[in-house]
């Protein structure tokens, strides 16, 4: 059985500051990488979701997940920009990973891999689509 989980990739971008104390205290504090977690954060923006689940298959386990880099901007984007280290994050465009991997539970042997990267949110969901349609008819019957 495959298990649907709901998610939300349709706003791919960062648009809201963090609070000045915030800002401050995380650029004297943390590495670059968690003054961009705090911006997701803060901005209620999950970069890793998973869409698809294998559940209750007697030899198999598996999932399809989506992995989203969002873009900066506005005033989120002028305010990181502040932040010299910041410029790898503050340039992205909107970018979507797509995976999947089904393995056997004994051993972890893998017997379906696939990853794709796009910047286009239909692309995702018809993947979505088609991998489901895959691992039902290959894997599931």
């Amino acid at each position: 059985m495959i298990q649907r989980i709901k998610f939300d990739i349709t706003q791919p971008y960062i648009t809201e500051p963090l609070e000045v104390e915030t800002f401050s205290k995380a650029c004297k504090d943390n590495h670059i990488s968690v003054l961009n977690r705090l911006y997701h954060i803060s901005n209620n923006k999950k970069e890793y979701n998973v869409v698809l689940e294998i559940l209750d298959h007697p030899t198999l386990v598996g999932k399809v997940s989506v992995s989203m880099e969002c873009a900066y901007v506005g005033r989120a984007k002028n305010q990181a920009s502040l932040v010299k280290e910041m410029k790898k994050y503050i340039h992205r465009s909107p970018r979507y990973t797509v995976r999947c991997r089904i393995h056997t539970i004994n051993g972890a042997k893998e017997v379906f891999a696939f990853k794709h990267v796009t910047s286009n949110q239909d692309k995702v969901y018809s993947l979505i689509a088609q991998l489901e349609e895959i691992i039902t008819k290959e894997y599931l019957t």
